[in-house]
């Protein structure tokens, strides 16, 4: 696959000869995903964690922003800082899940549907070509769909992109992600394409998951859905009303999740996050109800040992509202 291969794989034919002995009975487009997202933890994490400083979003996260959003088989989705994939791989699994139930026993249409799912409806962007390329082996191994990861800088100008991809404001009908955060963009010819960088007030720098909200409002068509994991100062500090304005005005808050402090911690990153999950549209009640959750059990503990996950009973409870909000408590 000439666009995960871009290097020659260099390793001793003894070394090769193990690893595919080690595998050949393993079907890995079969294998569960969870049981392929702890293998790219375990093997994949301190590599780029402590050769290159990236870290994943954990499965556990991914699983539940996926669950909340509810993407079907129509839907565009695109992670405009995928990493390895996994917000994509947990989309197409939870839609592939829906289409064998939703078509149980037509599995022509469900082989028809997945297929078109999976090729046309899912599209990535990470800014790391030798993560991108991960992502695109995830997809691989998947059944495809890496065609449409690019390996690019997601806060360029859409015409910087690759136009067989067709990544494009407006498209889509879904964005989950978890953007890079601690770090300021200073350079010029991306803060002026901005409305938060310099396209109306000066600026020399801008948080980049700032940038990144806006990037995101921007590929999202009308009555879209964004899930997004913020840093807490970006959804508490007054000097960013202007972004919590702009938020207000363009869409509807359907939820905000606080996560513990520990959340990132194993992956790399100390700071207090929460989820926050937005629908784009200008048509809204001046008054309406907000999800607000918390939780502090979330499948591993600030050692990263195994703990208790409440974060399905979370899911539950925001479709219970969503169902009947006035009777909700």
């Amino acid at each position: 696959e000439p666009n995960v291969f871009k290097e020659d794989v260099i390793a001793p034919s003894e070394v090769i000869f193990e690893v595919v002995r080690a595998l050949e009975d393993v079907s890995l487009k079969h294998t569960d995903l969870d049981a392929k997202g702890r293998a790219f933890e375990k093997f994949l994490g301190e590599i780029f964690r402590g050769k290159m400083g990236q870290y994943f979003t954990r499965r556990e996260i991914v699983k539940f922003m996926v669950n909340v959003i509810d993407p079907d088989v129509f839907d565009f989705i695109i992670d405009p800082a995928c990493g390895s994939g996994g917000f994509l791989l947990y989309s197409w699994s939870y839609v592939t899940d829906n289409l064998k139930k939703d078509y149980a026993g037509d599995n022509e249409n469900i082989n028809r549907l997945d297929w078109d799912f999976s090729h046309k409806h899912i599209f990535g962007i990470e800014k790391n070509d030798r993560i991108a390329r991960v992502g695109m082996m995830d997809m691989v191994i998947h059944d495809d769909g890496h065609l449409n990861i690019e390996s690019n800088d997601a806060l360029l100008e859409f015409s910087n992109f690759d136009p067989r991809k067709d990544i494009k404001k407006g498209k889509f009908t879904v964005v989950l992600t978890n953007p890079p955060f601690g770090s300021k963009e200073i350079r010029d010819y991306v803060l002026n394409n901005y409305e938060f960088g310099s396209k109306e007030k000066s600026r020399k720098a801008q948080r980049v998951e700032v940038l990144f909200i806006e990037r995101c409002f921007e590929l999202l068509a009308e009555g879209g859905k964004i899930g997004i994991v913020l840093p807490d100062p970006v959804l508490s500090n007054p000097s960013l009303d202007y972004v919590h304005d702009y938020i207000l005005k363009n869409s509807k808050i359907l939820a905000v999740v606080s996560l513990p402090q520990f959340a990132f911690r194993p992956v790399g990153s100390g700071m207090k996050t929460s989820l926050l999950f937005i629908e784009k549209t200008k048509e809204k009640s001046e008054d309406y109800d907000i999800f607000m959750g918390g939780v502090e059990h979330i499948g591993y503990d600030s050692t990263n040992r195994p703990d208790k996950n409440d974060l399905p009973e979370l899911v539950k409870e925001y479709k219970q509202f969503k169902k009947e909000k006035s009777r909700y408590k």
